[in-house]
């Protein structure tokens, strides 16, 4: 008897398209979580792209829960994407 798992097809090109991207941007973190950042080093970020839905926009902003929250850049990669800006095979073009 043998377990086979499989992957949507729709799944694993995601996967792949974003490794692609890591390599080409030379990215070799997708996300960093502090404990605690203060006000000075949260006041020298210029601005914030987020890949995800509403909820990654939500939990982005909310790092900064204060007075000052950085310009996000917000790509849709969930399911409804009411507050994200950019549909993401725009990237190239926005971040330019």
């Amino acid at each position: 008897m043998t377990l086979e798992t499989t992957v949507p097809e729709d799944l694993f090109d995601s996967y792949v398209k974003s490794e692609e991207l890591r390599q080409k941007y030379g990215l070799t973190k997708g996300l960093a979580k502090f404990t605690k950042i203060t006000d000075f080093c949260k006041r020298q970020i210029n601005y914030v792209v987020t890949l995800g839905g509403d909820g990654t926009i939500l939990w982005a902003s909310k790092q900064f829960s204060g007075d000052f929250i950085p310009p996000m850049i917000t790509f849709s990669q969930g399911s409804l994407g009411f507050m994200c800006n950019f549909v993401f095979d725009e990237h190239e073009e926005v971040l330019n």
